[in-house]
């Protein structure tokens, strides 16, 4: 699996860390990262995260190559992958790029920043409700922490809903910010270019489009009938939201076009899909 990077890419460090049973569940041991390199270990995981209902599937060298880039935190017991949680780039200055092109806008300098999708956040099933999935979450956000990053989590069901609260993180109506939230995911009429793609959640899951709430503290919202969407600053995503309806003239329905055909259509990692709704939600400015 090492043949698939000739080098590492300038970026954070791997993350891996070693879970003890027999220690407080919220203190994993970092490790080097030499030691969770075993092929057969990462094709492991992506058979168990295939089973697992609510998450993509992802070969085992996508999940190896986000690890090696440092967009991927993991937590092992033993010789196995016990929990692993991820970052895939959905806006920086390549997509920019490519939308300011297709949209007619004069070319930027990547002003807009870089959002991200946390993706693919796993436990087994033995090791849950153990903090680690926090642990690794808040490791991994560390690292890229910067002033014009922005991160997002759209959850098939309740997902991760019960994590992202415990670092701050605020659900919100995939309508609220809909340029911003177009980047993962959309209503489906009326785009041709979504005519020929895969929805990553199934059909019956509608979009939230209610006010920020916690499984916590809302336990009889059907959260198994939904997906969320979740900003880890909502300040931040309502300056990007705007930033980005000013490069497509405040035209929701041209920002989406311009997002399936250029984004959609070429997603920055194999097996990557958005989230395609019936019905519509969201506004133009």
């Amino acid at each position: 699996m090492e043949a698939i990077l000739p080098g590492r890419p300038a970026g954070p460090p791997p993350l891996a860390f070693s879970f003890d049973a027999n220690r407080a569940p919220d203190a994993p041991s970092p490790i080097a990262d030499s030691d969770a390199r075993s092929p057969a270990r990462w094709r492991r995981l992506a058979d168990a995260l295939a089973r697992e209902q609510g998450l993509s599937r992802y070969r085992a060298e996508t999940l190896f190559e986000r690890w090696c880039q440092g967009r991927a935190a993991i937590a092992l017991v033993g010789e196995e992958i016990v929990s692993y949680v991820s970052l895939i780039p959905l806006f920086d200055e390549a997509v920019e790029g490519r939308l300011r092109r297709r949209l007619g806008a004069p070319a930027g300098t990547g002003e807009g920043g870089a959002l991200y999708e946390s993706a693919t956040g796993w436990t087994h099933p033995q090791w849950r409700r153990r903090g680690l999935s926090l642990h690794l979450r808040r490791a991994l956000l560390a690292g890229f922490a910067a002033p014009d990053r922005l991160f997002l989590s759209a959850t098939i069901g309740l997902g991760a809903s019960r994590v992202l609260p415990g670092l701050g993180w605020q659900l919100v109506s995939w309508g609220a910010y809909p340029f911003a939230s177009a980047l993962i995911g959309m209503p489906a009429d009326g785009v041709a270019a979504l005519a020929s793609l895969r929805s990553r959640q199934p059909a019956r899951l509608a979009p939230y489009l209610g006010d920020h709430i916690t499984p916590q503290g809302e336990p009889r919202h059907r959260w198994a009938d939904h997906c969320h969407l979740w900003f880890s600053d909502e300040g931040q995503a309502a300056v990007l939201d705007r930033w980005l309806a000013g490069l497509a003239g405040g035209d929701l329905a041209r920002w989406r076009r311009a997002v399936a055909e250029g984004v959609y259509g070429n997603p920055g990692e194999p097996g990557w899909k958005p989230f395609l709704f019936r019905g519509a939600f969201g506004h133009s400015y």
